[in-house]
């Protein structure tokens, strides 16, 4: 994100962090790895919203401004409170002795409750999401890393997710026709359906750098689908029947024939 690097390099400090807004279930929090990645940036993240994050939050802060790394605190309209209290106070202490190459991150959603203090602290990006599928995809494949495209196998599994979470986001749009409720899929979901899809092929490969065509645990893949990265975030039992058979229809043995649909 050549925008986000510029804004990064340009406009914000080892004392000004760079708050990044966007709207509910529109995680941004990719982008800020993605370019950490790209700039070859030890990172550092914590999701907010529990007493834990705001301990491992403040150690991290307090660690990164020493050493010159990046910190990214994910979620923050979790935790206005602690933002007032605490980290606004922290940020005011950072003076000649910070790092120069230190920089802090905070992802939240647009909230009226985010404290005066840090707004005015800190550089702001109101990020919007493109709307539609194809925006969504582009998206989801920009978020990975180029490393993972080794198998033409996984790569056909990773477009099939890539438009199934499509449809999921895109679904969100027309509640309660599309959902009967606003559940809070966000684009972290694709990625942690990633590392599980690969986790059950390379089991399936017992070790071997791909997995035969009949070998794909198709199953596993579609149960963990639908119980585990999209089906938990799942409460009305009609929506459950929706992702199940959305799931079913695209994580199929037959999604390798060239015409299937």
């Amino acid at each position: 994100d050549k925008e986000l690097a510029s804004v990064v390099e340009n406009d914000i400090s080892c004392t000004i962090p760079l708050l990044l807004c966007s709207a509910p279930g529109h995680d941004v929090s990719g982008r800020v790895e993605s370019m950490a990645r790209d700039h070859d940036k030890e990172l550092a993240s914590v999701a907010m919203g529990s007493a834990e994050g705001f301990d491992t939050a403040e150690k991290m802060v307090a660690s990164a401004s020493k050493r010159g790394s990046w910190v990214l605190l994910k979620n923050c309209h979790l935790c206005t409170e602690w933002l007032g209290n605490t980290l606004v106070k922290k940020l005011h202490s950072l003076g000649a002795g910070t790092h120069k190459d230190f920089r802090l991150f905070l992802t939240s959603e647009i909230n009226p409750k985010l404290p005066t203090g840090l707004l005015r602290l800190s550089d702001i990006i109101v990020a919007e999401a493109p709307t539609g599928v194809k925006a969504s995809i582009s998206r989801f494949f920009s978020r990975i890393s180029s490393d993972r495209f080794d198998s033409a196998i996984k790569n056909r599994i990773y477009l099939l997710l890539a438009w199934t979470h499509a449809v999921i986001q895109e679904r969100l749009r027309y509640i309660p026709t599309g959902w009967s409720e606003a559940y809070e899929f966000t684009e972290a979901d694709a990625i942690h359906a990633i590392d599980a899809i690969d986790a059950l092929i390379e089991d399936a490969a017992g070790g071997r750098g791909n997995v035969d065509l009949e070998k794909i645990p198709w199953d596993a893949i579609r149960a963990t689908l639908c119980r585990d990265v999209f089906g938990g975030r799942v409460t009305k039992a009609s929506d459950q029947v929706i992702l199940d058979e959305l799931v079913d229809s695209v994580f199929t043995a037959q999604c390798f024939d060239i015409n299937f649909q």
